[in-house]
């Protein structure tokens, strides 16, 4: 009977002090995103300096090269065109 009553003790106790756990958890999840933020927002300022200062890696696209006649017939004889 006695550990029966101090297994119903332990249970009401539980409720409380999960409460208190899960705001202290909720309070560190809000700072961490807090900071998170902060480091996405460093970041985009960072990569806009960047870009507008001329920092950026630039990749110009290959525009294809202009074939004559001849040549695209050459290609299409010898089976490049083939898909």
């Amino acid at each position: 009977m006695e550990e029966e009553v101090k297994e119903e003790v332990k249970e009401e106790v539980k409720p409380e002090s999960s409460v208190s756990q899960l705001e202290a958890l909720a309070e560190r999840i809000e700072k961490g995103n807090a900071e998170a933020r902060k480091i996405v927002d460093e970041q985009k300022e960072m990569m806009a300096s960047k870009l507008l200062g001329g920092q950026a890696q630039f990749v110009p696209e290959e525009k294809p090269k202009e074939q004559s006649d001849l040549e695209y017939a050459q290609e299409v004889m010898a089976g490049k065109h083939n898909e």
